[in-house]
């Protein structure tokens, strides 16, 4: 049964953020909105779409629980079947895509849920679903071999090869059905960009012992971050529709999960204990973010609008948060 709750953000603060990292005068001044489901220590926003509704999950003891957050602020939760659902991402016409127990499920704006597996799948973790309801995501096989996939929104389901027969792994698919992700081989791990004619490319940011393509909009640019050979740190990078690659590392570790049609990407950089939020412009330019009371704060998923959804550490406790520039 569906369970509607209606919370009101606590603590709608205005949070100055005096960073030394390329801080635009425009964006010294964001508004904060918290939430939480009830009863539970910890609050995971994955994905906001244009119109500001929020997908997740909560958990308390050993349970999951799955979210809907509306742009008003009422969260329904729902189950898309036994064992724990996790809805990673929310196109704009409020479809969800996830994981339940060990299968792939997409649930119809209208609460409708469909439970799918490629076949010889033993572990169906989508990634992310487009405007036209198209999902991408990957599997693992009775072997643990990896592999590619894209739902239509028919129901379809195409399985997506490595190079060379290697494990493929699908991140983020946008509204032109080009798909990226990453891939392993003998030489380590690379990005990939598949358009929709099936056709892949290679990315690797120069100097890299490995790269990860996560986000691709609608335009065609890429973010994701790569390993560099010396000193094993994490550094962002955004591939422009030309194939230019653009480094960006604010701090020691940075690690893009996002980025909007306009070119914004966010993140974590920091490292993962005491890291920090990060958004930058299509410009270039970044600011470091730190959600307010938080001793850690990452930035999950940005939308069009440039509102950010993630969370952060308050010490034994994960809060969710909506930035607003």
């Amino acid at each position: 049964m569906l369970d509607k709750r209606k919370l009101l953000p606590e603590g709608c603060l205005i949070f100055f953020y005096l960073g030394a990292f390329g801080l635009a005068p425009a964006a010294i001044g964001q508004t904060y909105v918290f939430f939480d489901l009830p009863n539970t220590y910890y609050t995971y926003p994955l994905n906001i779409n244009s119109n500001g509704a929020v997908t997740g999950f909560a958990t308390f003891g050993g349970t999951r629980l799955a979210f809907i957050r509306d742009p008003a602020g009422t969260i329904t939760t729902f189950s898309a079947g036994g064992g724990f659902t996790v809805p990673d991402s929310i196109n704009d016409s409020g479809a969800i895509t996830g994981t339940v127990g060990k299968h792939g499920f997409v649930r119809a704006p209208d609460g409708t849920i469909t439970v799918f597996d490629p076949p010889a799948s033993v572990n169906t973790l989508p990634q992310r679903i487009n405007a036209s309801g198209a999902i991408a995501g990957y599997y693992f096989d009775a072997q643990g071999n990896g592999h590619g996939f894209v739902r239509a929104p028919d129901g379809t389901i195409t399985v997506i090869l490595g190079p060379m027969g290697a494990g493929i792994f699908p991140r983020s698919i946008n509204a032109n059905g080009a798909i990226v992700g990453y891939y392993g081989s003998p030489s380590g791990t690379h990005g990939f960009l598949r358009d929709s004619a099936g056709n892949i490319t290679t990315i690797d940011a120069p100097g890299a012992l490995s790269t990860q393509a996560i986000g691709i909009d609608d335009n065609g640019a890429i973010t994701g971050w790569y390993q560099q050979l010396q000193g094993m740190r994490f550094v962002g990078f955004e591939r422009d529709p030309a194939g230019n690659i653009t480094s960006f590392s604010p701090d020691f570790h940075t690690k893009p999960l996002s980025i909007n049609t306009e070119g914004w990407t966010t993140g974590s950089t920091g490292g993962t204990l005491l890291g920090h939020g990060f958004v930058r412009s299509s410009s270039g330019t970044i600011v470091v973010f730190d959600a307010p009371g938080c001793l850690a704060t990452h930035g999950m998923s940005i939308n069009d609008q440039g509102v950010i959804a993630g969370w952060c550490d308050f010490g034994f406790r994960g809060r969710a948060f909506l930035r607003y520039p």
